[in-house]
């Protein structure tokens, strides 16, 4: 039943654009998450057919999830869980953020290693963590729960091999994904990121009282929330749940799924820093832990308990559904709820047509003057409104501000070709090509003046941007 009231509210998310980070799928470098990527792979183009997958992993999840703690929890704390987990709002980020897709595949094959665990399967268990670990690095959380399941429930020594076995391959996927951080230009996580990990992790208590806030009251959902750096208060209580949980979780059932819930937000909110400090999409895999305590809180409730919150649950899940498929309306909503923050002024100003673009891009530049990426956004909207002249004007100002940037370059060239100026586009374009090789823009716009050039083969171009090319 409940994988059925998923279908219904996630069904039309196949209408969704894409949005984001969702067009780097046919333009990043592969080189972590392979199972995700190679489901990118054969999704083809259409958006459509991501979103399709998506909500498919989705409703898979949904099943696992009962299936998986029927067997451990009862029937019907089960069946609440199940419920909660299924349609919960902040659930609707993972779904339909392609990007996030990650987020459910590594969820699908943790459901597929708890579920094998506990029927007594434990090197399958480390099978589905090895295929967790090749989903999404977050999934290096799996053998501590599975530690924390042994001393819970078990005790066998034998289980110690396979959890050893998951030990070490979180290791080794930990100490490479921290290396692709922090060697892979534009990667926005370790010493890339905009925090260190001290200020990283001082962050990370408000977050989690953000996160179980949206729990309790989702409200002021975004996809992109403001968040203030450093210390706060907010890791007393964070810290004081952690230790009430750890002292009973062998005597209560909610106390080890709440220390689960805990573990499972360790590797986004713990010492490995991003850009985003807080994400909803980061709660996918920590709600089935917080569904389980959740359901066996509810467990003594009346059926007509079960009604309310499951048609409660169903409405606000499908008023994110339309959220997220109207681009104008998620950033705007983003705005509204992050007004300090750059990027949703940005995304919501590529979503509007150039006219309504220009005074939310003016707004961003108030509040950060310096920033060379509202300059050039503002310098592309103008091109689009067919005004090069402030074109070239905000794309200067964003190369002063960038000096060496191939995009400022290649930005401004374009507006110079506008202008008629050719000599100076074509300096300006293969000044862009120094920088940035592969930059797709700087070389069609020379192949546009009759400069054509030979493409490297390193080069990550969709098939469509080789055509253009040729």
């Amino acid at each position: 039943m409940e994988v059925l009231f998923a279908a219904v509210v996630y069904c039309t998310a196949v209408l969704a654009p894409f949005t984001f980070d969702d067009f780097a799928i046919f333009t990043a470098e592969p080189v972590t998450r392979p199972l995700t990527w190679l489901t990118f792979r054969l999704n083809g183009q259409h958006p459509a057919a991501f979103h399709a997958v998506n909500v498919g992993l989705h409703l898979l999840s949904v099943w696992l999830c009962r299936d998986t703690l029927r067997r451990i929890l009862p029937a019907r704390a089960a069946m609440f869980a199940t419920l909660i987990f299924a349609l919960h709002p902040i659930q609707s980020e993972a779904v339909h953020y392609v990007w996030a897709r990650s987020t459910l595949l590594m969820t699908v094959f943790a459901l597929l290693a708890m579920r094998d665990w506990l029927r007594g399967r434990h090197w399958w268990t480390a099978v589905w963590c090895a295929l967790a670990l090749g989903a999404k690095e977050e999934a290096v959380a799996l053998p501590v729960f599975f530690a924390l399941l042994h001393f819970s429930i078990s005790r066998n020594a034998r289980e110690w091999r396979p959890i050893g076995a998951m030990f070490a391959m979180s290791l080794a996927a930990g100490v490479y994904t921290l290396r692709m951080a922090n060697s892979i230009a534009g990667s926005q996580a370790g010493a890339q990121a905009l925090y260190t990990p001290l200020q990283y992790l001082a962050s990370e208590g408000l977050a989690i009282v953000r996160y179980v806030s949206l729990v309790f009251v989702p409200w002021g959902q975004t996809v992109d929330h403001d968040l203030p750096a450093g210390w706060s208060l907010a890791w007393i209580p964070v810290l004081a749940l952690a230790g009430f949980a750890l002292r009973h979780f062998r005597q209560a059932a909610w106390g080890f799924w709440v220390l689960a819930a805990l573990v499972f937000l360790l590797p986004t909110s713990s010492i490995l820093p991003t850009n985003d400090l807080i994400a909803e999409r980061r709660m996918y895999l920590p709600m089935v832990a917080i569904a389980a305590a959740l359901g066996l809180w509810a467990q003594h409730r009346s059926q007509t308990t079960y009604k309310v919150v499951g048609l409660i649950l169903l409405l606000l899940a499908a008023g994110r559904d339309r959220a997220w498929r109207d681009n104008t309306r998620l950033w705007t909503e983003a705005v509204e709820n992050s007004p300090r923050k750059l990027r949703p002024r940005v995304q919501l100003a590529r979503a509007l047509p150039p006219t309504e673009a220009i005074p939310v891009l003016q707004s961003a530049k108030d509040i950060a003057p310096d920033d060379s990426g509202v300059a050039s956004e503002l310098g592309r909207t103008y091109l689009a409104l067919n005004r090069p002249a402030e074109a070239l004007q905000e794309f200067g100002r964003a190369l002063a501000l960038a000096p060496g940037s191939a995009e400022a370059m290649s930005n401004r060239g374009v507006a110079l070709a506008m202008l008629k100026q050719d000599a100076a586009a074509k300096a300006d374009f293969e000044r862009a090509l120094a920088a940035d090789a592969c930059s797709f823009e700087a070389r069609l716009n020379l192949k546009r003046l009759g400069v054509p050039t030979p493409v490297p083969p390193n080069c990550r171009y969709t098939p469509e941007q080789r055509a253009a090319l040729q």
